[in-house]
């Protein structure tokens, strides 16, 4: 024994001497053997097991043919090579995680095949560049964008520069990128839920749900989470989707909303008015849904919770209540009209991450202007959102060192088809 470490009894597995040391202050257990001439180690012991035992077997991930797509296209001058094979990479994450938290990466599981990633160390900043294989095969998230051109990142033009993270989707056909996407569901086993839900939403309304909630998004969207010190982002939270029509977004968005409000015998407080061609006389609608003005932007809510998560997938799962604007060309969701007062008032002040100083540098020097898919975390305005995913242990741990992390900018992740 040693200060926080103990030295526990060493153990023979397949012919491998394993060692173990145990951390007193977190009773987390350290082991590790070297066989064969490999170094092999984890926080976990059944995985040095599973490893002896593999190495033992003479089957090497050579033979996986899906490993060696990605293998053929590391860079032999990098400081490091990282492969991903996120069959099990889920398992890996999950041993940092809370318990309740865990299910939120097996979607890992189903995003690809294996990842090659080049590491090039710079003064200020760490690079990863590579190659991610998906199996045409194998009905993997990434394949939705096997056709798809990487677009233009424009959505930082109304996103809040205190946004702490941003995952970004960016398609050159919504149509067919959504298409492919029930497909992927139906793989997955997952579609019944999906249709069931918008069949009784269709079913119970007397509408098109699809249609009217789809056809106008183009290019791009994504799922905002802005600085938080609080657990809960509820009112951190917004959805946003690119329109190639934003008045035929508006138009349908509003109808949608009327409808849904009719059926729920919503109070009205404002009388939507329409013009005739032949005269100037206004008109009262017969029906009509709730809506605040703020400086110029009028804020509705469509009164169907979680249809967001239904139609794009658990990423959106944190905006439930759909209070909407439109902003630029722009459809904004959010929880609360509190929230979208403050993105609102963030786009008016000019305080967009397209503007904030810190992030250009970053996207200017390190990134590519167009993507598929895009994951942005400012580390210093994350640590909130970390401690929530994380186990307690690590959750002091980030506490403990919370100046440490303010110093990191950034992490950003982009793929591209």
């Amino acid at each position: 024994s040693s200060g926080n470490k103990e030295a526990l009894p060493k153990r023979l597995y397949d012919e491998a001497l394993i060692k173990s040391v145990k951390f007193i202050s977190s009773e987390a257990i350290f082991s590790y053997t070297v066989h064969r001439g490999i170094f092999i180690a984890s926080f976990n012991q059944t995985l040095v097991e599973d490893a002896i035992r593999q190495l033992n077997s003479g089957t090497t991930i050579i033979s996986d043919k899906n490993f060696m797509r990605v293998m053929n296209t590391a860079g032999e001058k990098s400081d490091v090579n990282l492969f991903i094979n996120y069959k099990t990479f889920p398992d890996v994450v999950a041993t940092f995680l809370k318990q309740s938290t865990r299910s939120t990466m097996n979607f890992l599981s189903r995003f690809g095949n294996w990842s090659e990633l080049d590491l090039t160390i710079r003064e200020s900043a760490l690079l990863l560049n590579g190659y991610t294989y998906s199996n045409d095969s194998v009905h993997n998230y990434l394949n939705l964008f096997a056709q798809q051109e990487p677009q233009d990142i424009e959505i930082t033009s109304v996103i809040p520069s205190s946004a702490s993270t941003m995952l970004f989707f960016g398609m050159s056909n919504f149509k067919t990128f959504h298409r492919d996407y029930k497909s992927y569901l139906e793989s997955q086993r997952m579609f019944f839920d999906y249709d069931k839900t918008v069949s009784s939403i269709n079913k119970k309304y007397k509408i098109d749900l699809e249609r009217e909630m789809l056809s106008w998004i183009d290019k791009e969207m994504a799922i905002v989470i802005t600085e938080s010190n609080k657990k809960s982002f509820t009112n951190n939270s917004y959805a946003i989707f690119h329109s190639d029509n934003i008045e035929t977004a508006k138009q349908k968005l509003d109808s949608l909303s009327m409808i849904v409000s009719q059926k729920r015998k919503v109070k009205t407080q404002i009388i939507a008015v329409e013009k005739t061609k032949r005269n100037k006389k206004k008109k009262a609608a017969e029906a009509v849904v709730e809506t605040n003005t703020y400086r110029g932007y009028p804020i509705n809510q469509l009164k169907l919770p979680k249809i967001l998560e239904t139609l794009f997938g658990d990423c959106f799962g944190n905006v439930e209540q759909n209070y909407y604007t439109l902003v630029n060309d722009y459809v904004v969701f959010s929880n609360t009209k509190g929230a979208m007062k403050n993105f609102i008032n963030e786009f008016l002040a000019g305080r967009t991450l397209d503007k904030n100083s810190y992030y250009m540098e970053l996207a200017k020097n390190n990134l590519s202007s167009a993507a598929n898919i895009y994951v942005y975390s400012n580390i210093a305005r994350s640590t909130t959102i970390y401690k929530n995913y994380v186990k307690d242990e690590y959750e002091k741990d980030i506490q403990k060192h919370l100046e440490l992390f303010r110093r990191f900018e950034a992490v950003a992740i982009q793929i591209s088809s």
